[in-house]
């Protein structure tokens, strides 16, 4: 299945990507490279990922504190937010239609 990211989504993957690369050249890349990883499990079966509240589901990065979360709809799934594990839970609730 297709998966799309939202504006908001897409800026916070880019601006972590960022943050990584000032820490550590590369280390943003890596990020991204996650990310693609958790995309395409995504894709391959959006079912499979359990609820983070519904209708959200969530995949979590292996080596990254972040979640995505997504919603899965009829002919694609939508990433609403790249999540940082640790600050503001619920901040990106009013992205929901």
């Amino acid at each position: 299945m297709r998966v799309t990211l939202e504006h908001e989504a897409e800026q916070e993957m880019l601006v972590a990507a960022e943050y990584y690369n000032e820490q550590q050249n590369g280390l943003g890349t890596d990020f991204l490279d996650e990310v693609d990883d958790a995309t395409d499990a995504i894709g391959r079966a959006p079912l499979r990922h359990g609820f983070y509240g519904r209708p959200i589901r969530s995949i979590a990065l292996k080596r990254f504190p972040y979640r995505l979360l997504f919603a899965v709809e009829t002919d694609r799934v939508v990433v609403v937010a790249v999540m940082h594990l640790h600050r503001r839970p619920g901040y990106w609730k009013h992205r929901l239609s």
